[in-house]
């Protein structure tokens, strides 16, 4: 592979009538990733993926608006399978009024919690999905309290300097760049101050398609875009952005 979308959804809920269509289009340009899991369901559906297809892989979890219950055994078991490669997307998201009450972001802080703890045992990273400042502070807070934890990815990164200096002072944690960076100039200062080796690239797919497929659904085929508008960021050649990034990606996910 020579580049690793380390953040898409790539199920047969998104992608009906063509998803061997999206998935043979990675691989023949030679681009893996990573599906994510936003509750037990696709969970097991990207497992069973994953272990299907070897430019694939899995990470497990519960996104925080997921309103069922956090089965830790279940997931445990989904988490020790060999393609399985991380824990999450999870995290805080008070976004949405029905997110910013207060039971609500208990239950969020609770099952945040039981997948750190699950991350920490498997020893495999955490996926992060924070929205808003507030649901950065705190996240950063708490990882900041929190020892020998595996890597962090910072999923759709978005957040201000200041929280960018207390994540890079971390040991172990690392941001993820979409499809927003090609139509929005609204992160270019924060970018340039990420040391490339702890940048990594993503879709979200089918989610924020970058430029120039705006309009269509997003898959990860159209990261390389992503990598194109990083390249320019950190006035580098594109292999050799691609080449640091990949490294680090290996590295992190433990990927052959």
């Amino acid at each position: 592979m020579k580049i690793i979308d380390v953040h898409a959804h790539i199920n047969r809920a998104f992608y009906k009538e063509d998803f061997l269509n999206v998935l043979k289009r990675a691989k023949e340009n030679q681009i893996g990733f990573i599906n994510i899991g936003t509750n037990l369901a696709d969970s097991k559906e990207n497992v069973e993926i994953a272990q299907s297809f070897d430019h694939v892989w899995a990470i497990v979890g519960m996104h925080p608006t997921e309103k069922e219950d956090f089965n830790y055994d279940t997931f445990r078991e989904l988490a020790m399978q060999e393609k399985v490669v991380g824990i999450g997307e999870c995290g805080l998201d008070y976004f949405r009024e029905e997110n910013k009450t207060l039971e609500d972001k208990e239950r969020q802080r609770r099952v945040f919690g039981e997948q750190i703890k699950l991350a920490k045992e498997v020893n495999k990273p955490l996926m992060l999905h924070l929205r808003m400042s507030e649901s950065y502070e705190e996240a950063i807070s708490l990882i900041e309290s929190l020892d020998n934890l595996p890597p962090v990815v910072f999923h759709f990164y978005s957040g201000n300097m200041e929280q960018t200096k207390r994540i890079m002072a971390l040991k172990n944690a690392y941001v993820s760049i979409g499809g927003v960076i090609t139509f929005t100039h609204d992160y270019d200062k924060v970018i340039k101050e990420i040391p490339l080796k702890r940048i990594l690239l993503e879709t979200d797919s089918p989610f924020i398609t970058p430029v120039p497929y705006r309009g269509q659904r997003n898959e990860p085929t159209f990261v390389v875009e992503v990598l194109k508008r990083l390249a320019v960021l950190k006035e580098m050649p594109i292999d050799e952005t691609a080449d640091v990034i990949l490294s680090t990606t290996k590295h992190i996910f433990g990927l052959k």
